[in-house]
């Protein structure tokens, strides 16, 4: 077997993780980001920084040994119908989903 065909077989380690910024799942950098942000136009950088780095490590600690999507997850089971069918467009709303298994 060459390295051709060894490359066309070969499955990527990395389908079931999340897409990431730096390393960080979008559900940690972009609303730190925002946090910062907005609280840095209101001329309040530092309490901006306090509060985009408790977030950040927040949500690291609450998804630690969960998997990257656990956030989603949550939000699919225990969010409002008209938010999942929003975001979970493909699924259908837990409420049936609890009743199909």
């Amino acid at each position: 077997m060459d390295k051709e065909d060894y490359d066309f077989h070969r499955v990527s380690r990395f389908l079931n993780k999340p897409k990431t910024i730096g390393g960080f799942g979008y559900d940690q950098v972009i609303p730190a980001a925002l946090m910062f942000i907005i609280l840095m136009a209101c001329n309040s950088t530092v309490l901006g920084m306090i509060l985009a780095a408790s977030w950040f490590i927040g949500i690291a600690k609450l998804k630690k040994n969960k998997g990257g999507s656990y956030l989603l997850i949550l939000m699919y089971w225990f969010g409002t119908q008209n938010f999942c069918r929003t975001i979970f467009n493909k699924t259908p709303p837990s409420v049936l989903r609890f009743w199909l298994n």
